[in-house]
């Protein structure tokens, strides 16, 4: 699983000052928030826009409401409200939330060896958060969130809550 470095209060005070807000996938797996961008990062919030949260309608009733509470995390920290979709669309960075084995877009980066299950997959209560190159046709980039079942998945998006400085 990838390893999380929690730098909430820095996050939340960069992205109040306007500036990006970055996610970059380290040496080592850790996942970490960036100040200033690197060609693989993953820009969550720009200094204006928030980058678009993507969750299929078929997953968990109680994943789509965190989901929800994600994007009013976003904008509490950030002042820019991301879309919460329901398809990609013509989105270029994207984040992703789904649980495997309910959502095809999770399933299939699994299954494409883009997006690293080992240690989730079968497991009671456990996610992954990684970036992902090209996990959808148009999107370049994506934070991804996959649970292990609907608890993983919700325990992933208010990790990420808190990430950002969401206190929870």
């Amino acid at each position: 699983m990838t390893a999380l470095r929690v730098l909430s209060s820095r996050a939340a005070k960069l992205a109040a000052a306007g500036s990006m807000l970055l996610f970059s996938l380290r040496a080592f797996g850790e996942l970490a928030i960036a100040v200033s961008p690197q060609a693989d990062d993953f820009i969550m919030f720009n200094g204006k826009s928030a980058a678009p949260i993507f969750v299929e309608t078929n997953d968990d009733h109680a994943v789509i409401r965190a989901a929800g509470d994600l994007v009013e995390d976003v904008q509490r920290v950030t002042g820019a409200k991301p879309e919460l979709a329901s398809t990609a669309g013509d989105k270029t960075n994207l984040l992703i939330i789904g649980t495997l084995g309910q959502s095809r877009t999770i399933d299939r980066l699994a299954a494409e060896g883009k997006l690293e299950t080992n240690g989730v997959s079968g497991a009671l209560e456990s996610y992954v958060l990684q970036t992902v190159k090209n996990p959808l046709p148009g999107v370049e980039r994506a934070l991804v969130i996959a649970g292990s079942d609907r608890r993983g998945t919700i325990y992933g998006i208010y990790q990420l809550s808190e990430m950002i400085g969401v206190s929870p």
